[in-house]
């Protein structure tokens, strides 16, 4: 095969010989399939002529998925105890990840998801991001009052459409996400998706594909009816994750596909229809805090309220760019907080007298307010006999008086 020698252009590199499969069109825009599995190409460039001697050259390239982990992937791992009083900080070691010197860690309270999710009022925890011309939450077909949710192409660009649950989730063993769907009025060349990330959606994976096809019997292409879907997350038990459904259009040549027209919708409907969607065993994380810490200090949780936490931390590859979530663990944060007083509001000092109002971190009915004295902040501490403590809400607020008079001193109030 001749070889065609480009023009030289800015903002080009020098000219190069590279190579493409038989099937494709390099002059037309084309996305490279996502490889089931590494797939090795053997090249031979023969009859180079150098120095007046021709030569030949051979090699392999190999095409792989670089969001699939290789057998030496590693991930950071937490160390340390499963239950953990609240309000005491507990550290947790992290496992060394070559380089990285800088890791992030997460928490956040972890719930049983149980609420089975549609779209009658509104979109519920997903969000959709899709082309202007369509409303995510559509009637469902053949029900003329009930709504679902739907991904569909619009003309004349179809492009791929999401709706994503806005969740950070935690499979447990047995894991699984159900639901019903139906891909309507849909080529070959349209399909529903269900696709799962383990790094903040960056990547994603399918784990799930329902293509439109040609029902010979109905005269119709697609379905006709919703059909019930599992769809098994035991694979990522105890890691964190996003999942998402996708709306997806394959391009290429001849790839025809049933765009959306909200006059046909009524009575088959067009494109990817959900409904019901359920998961079993998988742990919702309420507000996350994200914190950065060294593999020195490792990580210090120290649980506000009793109930249970997830953690999890990932490396940071010269401090800022995040690699993949290390396994989670689910904590179980048991007991009350240490008691503690705080001002509510600013004292003041007038006429000689100190007053403030103070609040406890949480009720403690017939608690004892001490107000102490000392002349110094490191010095001998004194019960002051000249306070006064008026209770304002018991066992939460009070307020305390003291002479202010005398010279300089420091006043404390405990409560034992």
């Amino acid at each position: 095969q001749s070889i065609v020698v480009e023009p030289l252009a800015y903002y080009q590199g020098e000219n190069s010989i590279v190579w493409y499969l038989a099937s494709l069109d390099p002059s037309a825009g084309y996305s490279w399939p996502q490889p089931a599995s590494d797939t090795v190409y053997s090249v031979t460039v023969s009859n180079v002529v150098i120095a007046g001697s021709p030569r030949s050259f051979s090699y392999q390239v190999k095409v792989f998925d670089p969001y699939v982990p290789g057998p030496d992937a590693a991930a950071a791992e937490l160390a340390g105890p499963d239950s953990v009083p609240v309000g005491s900080p507990t550290t947790y070691g992290l496992s060394p990840l070559g380089d990285v010197t800088t890791f992030e860690w997460i928490e956040g309270a972890a719930s049983l998801l149980t609420a089975v999710e549609g779209a009658d009022t509104d979109l519920g925890p997903f969000v959709a991001d899709i082309t202007p011309g369509y409303d995510p939450r559509a009637q469902k077909p053949k029900f003329q009052y009930s709504k679902c949710y739907l991904l569909t192409h619009v003309a004349p660009v179809p492009g791929d459409e999401y709706l994503t649950h806005s969740g950070t989730l935690l499979p447990g063993a047995g894991a699984a996400l159900n639901f019903e769907c139906r891909v309507s009025n849909a080529t070959e060349w349209q399909e529903g998706q269900v696709q799962v990330s383990l790094d903040d959606g960056t990547s994603w994976e399918t784990l799930y594909r329902r293509t439109g096809w040609y029902d010979e019997e109905n005269d119709f292409w697609g379905d006709l009816w919703f059909n019930p879907v599992t769809v098994s997350l035991a694979a990522y038990e105890g890691r964190l994750i996003r999942v998402r459904f996708v709306y997806h259009y394959i391009a290429g040549n001849g790839h025809s596909y049933y765009p959306w027209n909200p006059d046909l919708t009524w009575h088959n409907g067009i494109g990817f229809y959900i409904e019901d969607v359920a998961f079993e065993n998988v742990q919702l994380l309420g507000e996350v805090s994200s914190h950065e810490t060294d593999a020195s200090t490792g990580v210090v949780f120290t649980p506000p309220v009793a109930g249970s936490y997830a953690l999890a931390a990932r490396g940071l590859l010269f401090g800022e760019y995040p690699l993949e979530w290390g396994p989670a663990r689910l904590v179980t944060a048991a007991g009350e907080a240490p008691l503690s007083v705080s001002f509510d509001g600013v004292p003041s000092v007038a006429a000689g007298t100190f007053k403030a109002t103070i609040r406890l971190s949480r009720s403690q009915p017939g608690a004892t307010i001490l107000v102490e004295r000392a002349s110094s902040a490191g010095g001998a501490w004194a019960t002051d006999g000249q306070a006064i403590v008026t209770t304002l809400e018991s066992g939460l607020r009070y307020q305390v008086s003291a002479p202010a008079s005398g010279g300089a001193g420091f006043l404390r109030v405990r409560v034992p």
